[in-house]
């Protein structure tokens, strides 16, 4: 939804609707977080990231330009570059997302608890990462031509 807004500015208010709406795509979170004894936003993190690229092809670099969320991406720091098939990472961005303009990032972790077998099993934290391009440019810098 951040990717199609048609200002290029993101509120406070969008963040937290994007947020809520997370129990409408995964609503399972909410029977879950229920059999914890957890309020859903403890059972699953978001983040909302935006990193702007500068530099040419094959050099771009990519700096964090703001992050939103449970588990920060610290502002201003520079992405490492790392493999296609690394593990999401806060300091880092697959090779594969390097390039012109700016990117979308949302980091979604969710801490599996086993409803079963609990003696040998312990909760295992889940992290995943999407990227998407933005339609219009979100970050400090103009949209390229």
């Amino acid at each position: 939804m951040l990717s199609v807004s048609t200002t290029g500015q993101v509120a406070v208010a969008d963040l937290q609707f994007y947020e809520d709406a997370t129990v409408g795509v995964f609503p399972q979170v909410l029977q879950d977080s229920y059999q914890q004894g957890v309020a859903w936003r403890n059972d699953m993190g978001m983040t909302v990231s935006v990193v702007n690229f500068t530099g040419s092809n094959p050099t771009y670099t990519g700096k964090v330009g703001w992050s939103a969320g449970t588990n920060l991406r610290p502002c201003n720091t520079s992405m490492i570059v790392a493999s296609d098939t690394a593990p999401p990472s806060p300091t880092a961005l697959p090779s594969d997302t390097f390039g012109p303009g700016s990117l979308i990032i949302v980091d979604l972790t969710y801490t599996f608890r086993p409803t079963i077998a609990t003696r040998f099993m312990t909760a295992l934290t889940i992290p995943r990462s999407f990227y998407v391009p933005p339609r219009l440019h979100m970050g400090a810098r103009p949209a390229p031509q």
